[in-house]
């Protein structure tokens, strides 16, 4: 029989279905899922028809080794590795010292109050203590948050899963022998220096052999989506069955390093490719998980019998958890804030971190990788979807409303001045797009006259629409300068874009620079204006140091950017500081004199604020100024260099304006894909033709 493809099948049409739904319902569509699943539970327990949908349950094995390795790999894949550096101090402050104070609350709390004994409270405590807030890092994306409450939540998942894991194991070990002292200790935490350290080292051999398979692979998408998939599930298998480390550990490792690799040793395309592909990954694990989540807990209650310390225990887990999440938030960044010298972790984002702390699919795979005969094995199985149920349903529709409280999303100004600036952008284009129909045989002049007519009268509207959002925020001092940087930012990121394209500077530098927005951006929303500019060029981080020492031993030397890369990277960095920071202080007195031409023809409207407009325009100039300082002292210090950079850039520009054509000759017919793979393998070996 079929049964277990039917019911996979109808699960993932039942997300396809739900993914619609909720979005237009506008609730989050992993709690969305998790309420469909307990739905769908209850019904198969009551209608015979629905059966089916029990067929596939959640198992230890299927979390752990089909799960949770796309989840892992896909956030660590994404994440902003120098970010991750930066604020690694908290994240692993609460990833391993927060995840052990967060299980001896809890058991005590829950030896005291249920009737688990100490070693089974102690047990629950580690498996509850992994939180997996994927629906909250989701509202995050929609809302906007500063990019640093994203790190600090996400990173802390990734290194928490792994500390949970061992600690259970560890537990789970000690209960079983019934042998506890200073000997123990040492020992356990020998076992957790080891498991973490060879997880490390398995992910970095696997993601090493994956940077040597792609200089074999070239620019064949299919192929390095299909080696980076091999890698992610590999790496757990290896570590967790070859060795017996920390698969979690493993594939995090080696998702950082592929994820660094695909940001600096691939194309634009190519990259794009393994997002989308690692995107729809974590999409069909996540439907899948949160489905069955729900439905397990609702096959679970329904089968366990109603003790009459079950609805109590279930109470007293939900309520340890959540405070042992508040210790931890509550005792330890403050205790990281006065250690560190960095940017101290406000209040509002431990608020956000306690809350976001959700349970699940960690927690669950601890929970059924207990023994069928395991004393209070149901309870606990209870008591964790229970947890699981509530941190998720509660965390995840209640968030949006305390990140507009703590004032973390971008203000509803600033989403109203880009949907206004994109629907000029669009209207314009459309008008551009209708007048080059006139040109076309196919369309009579009558066809078109009424269509002119109303793009037109869009185009006005629009328009006016922009002019008269700025002139109202002239009355806001505050506003009219946040508005104003802001968009001074968004064309300063844009630019820095344009020119990686064209293949004037390298994407790891496109990527340092990117950073250093991200944080003016995030200055900007807690209201430092201007946001303060770095002053000198970011060095490398400890992470792209290794990666870089890493990626020497697997990849051929002439690949790699030679020995003065650092130096090559840092003037480009400079280079495109001056050439964009001149660019925005000439289109911020551009728009500025447009929105004042626009205004005079509207009564009652007035331009921006000539002094506001200024001060972005002139500190821009003097960013520009300053790199160009830095570019002339390197260029007095290494000119034999400096011309050699220079050159090499033109020549990259020049290379990246080719291959570019040529995608466009394919894509268009003029040429066939053999001819164009020829013609492409040419340009990347600098042959004449």
């Amino acid at each position: 029989m079929l049964t277990t493809q039917i019911a996979l099948l109808l699960l993932l049409l039942i997300a396809c279905l739900a993914a619609i739904a909720l979005k237009r319902l506008q609730v989050p569509f992993t709690v969305g899922l998790v309420i469909i699943g307990l739905v769908a539970g209850w019904l198969a327990n009551k209608i015979p028809g629905l059966a089916i949908l029990q067929e596939i349950t959640l198992s230890h094995e299927l979390i752990l080794f089909l799960f949770v390795p796309p989840l892992v790999f896909e956030s660590a894949l994404n994440m902003n590795s120098r970010m991750l550096s930066r604020n690694l101090k908290p994240v692993a402050i609460l990833a391993v010292p927060g995840l052990l104070l967060s299980t001896a609350i809890i058991g005590i709390l829950l030896n005291w109050l249920t009737p688990l004994d100490f070693p089974r409270a102690l047990l629950f405590g580690a498996m509850i203590s992994a939180t997996d807030p994927v629906a909250v890092i989701a509202l995050f994306k929609e809302f906007g948050v500063p990019n640093r409450l994203t790190i600090l939540i996400e990173g802390e998942s990734l290194f928490n899963d792994a500390s949970a894991i061992v600690t259970f194991n560890i537990i789970l070990a000690v209960s079983a022998s019934g042998v506890f002292g200073a000997a123990t200790i040492v020992q356990g935490l020998f076992q957790a220096v080891v498991v973490f350290a060879g997880g490390i080292l398995v992910g970095t051999i696997l993601a090493g052999m994956m940077a040597y398979i792609l200089t074999l692979a070239e620019d064949n998408a299919l192929l390095q989506a299909t080696v980076s998939g091999i890698v992610a599930y590999l790496a757990f298998i290896i570590a967790e069955h070859g060795f017996h480390v920390s698969g979690v550990i493993a594939v995090m490792t080696a998702g950082l390093i592929v994820g660094w690799l695909k940001a600096n040793r691939v194309k634009p395309e190519v990259r794009t490719f393994l997002h989308e592909f690692w995107d729809y990954a974590a999409f069909v694990a996540n439907s899948l998980i949160f489905l069955l989540i729900g439905s397990s807990t609702a096959i679970l209650l329904a089968m366990t019998e109603r003790e009459l310390y079950l609805e109590s225990s279930i109470f007293w887990a939900i309520a340890s958890a959540l405070l042992a999440r508040a210790a931890v938030v509550y005792t330890l960044i403050p205790f990281v804030n006065w250690l560190s010298t960095s940017e101290p972790v406000d209040w509002r984002y431990q608020t956000v971190s306690f809350w976001g702390g959700l349970r699940g699919a960690v927690a669950l795979a601890l929970a059924l990788s207990l023994a069928p005969d395991f004393p209070d094995r149901d309870l606990i199985m209870v008591m964790t979807l229970s947890v699981a149920l509530f941190t998720i349903i509660s965390g995840g529709l209640t968030m949006g409303n305390l990140i507009h409280a703590l004032k973390l999303d971008r203000p509803t100004i600033l989403d109203r001045l880009e949907d206004l600036e994109a629907s000029v952008k669009v209207k314009r284009q459309g008008w551009q797009q209708l007048a080059k129909l006139e040109s076309l045989p196919i369309f009579s002049q009558l066809a078109l006259t009424n269509l002119k007519q109303e793009y037109q009268q869009a185009v006005v509207d629009a328009e006016t629409r922009f002019v008269a959002f700025w002139s109202e925020l002239n009355s806001n001092p505050q506003l009219i300068r946040q508005a104003i940087w802001t968009q001074a930012l968004s064309i300063e990121k844009q630019l820095y874009q344009e020119i990686c394209d064209r293949g004037i500077i390298s994407q790891m530098s496109l990527d340092r620079l990117k950073h250093s927005i991200n944080l003016k951006q995030d200055a900007l929303l807690a209201g430092n204006i201007p946001p303060p500019q770095e002053a000198q060029f970011p060095a490398a981080s400890g992470w792209e140091k290794l990666m870089t020492t890493l990626v020497r031993r697997f990849i051929p030397p002439e690949q790699l950017m030679g020995t003065q890369q650092e130096f090559k990277i840092s003037y480009e960095y400079h280079a495109a500081v001056a050439y964009a920071c001149a660019n925005v202080a000439q289109r911020i007195k551009g728009l500025a004199e447009q929105i004042a031409t626009k205004a005079l023809e509207l009564p009652g409207y007035e331009g921006l604020d000539a002094t506001v407009v200024e001060e972005c325009a002139q500190a821009y100039q003097n960013y520009s100024a300053a790199a160009l300082q830095r570019i002339k002292a390197r260029t007095e210090y290494s000119p034999e260099l400096i011309l050699a950079l220079q050159q090499k850039l033109a020549r990259q520009t020049i290379l990246a304006s080719e291959e570019e054509a040529l995608a466009q000759f394919i894509a268009e017919g003029v040429i066939s894909s053999s001819i164009g793979d020829r013609l492409r393998h040419h340009l990347e070996v600098a042959e004449p033709l």
